[in-house]
């Protein structure tokens, strides 16, 4: 995975695959840039459908900021722009820094 940037979306109620036992052991392994979102309330591929606007938001932000080779006077505005945040997210990286914590050990 190294040196790509990398996006992990995982659902919070994924019962098929525990955020636990992937995404966060894919994290901790990739390098930078990366960035990790568990999706409150969703299950497995269902972070889209529960989170329709932050889903967007996040995903062409980080496409925007590390793929799209932007030069700094093309840059999408910043992502902290008002808007219904999910009470029980959890954001890894730097997506959204002002909601991030730390990975749960």
């Amino acid at each position: 995975m190294t040196p790509r940037p990398i996006l992990f979306i995982h659902g919070q109620s994924d019962s098929h695959l525990p955020a636990d036992h992937s995404s966060r052991r894919l994290y901790a392994l990739a390098g930078e840039p990366k960035s990790l979102w568990i999706a409150p309330g969703a299950r497995h591929n269902q972070a889209v459908l529960r989170h329709v606007e932050l889903y967007e938001r996040l995903t062409t932000g980080f496409f925007d900021r590390h793929l799209a080779r932007l030069t700094p006077a093309a840059e999408p505005p910043p992502l902290d722009a008002p808007m219904p945040e999910p009470t029980e997210a959890v954001l890894l990286g730097s997506v959204r820094p002002e909601i991030a914590h730390a990975a749960a050990g």
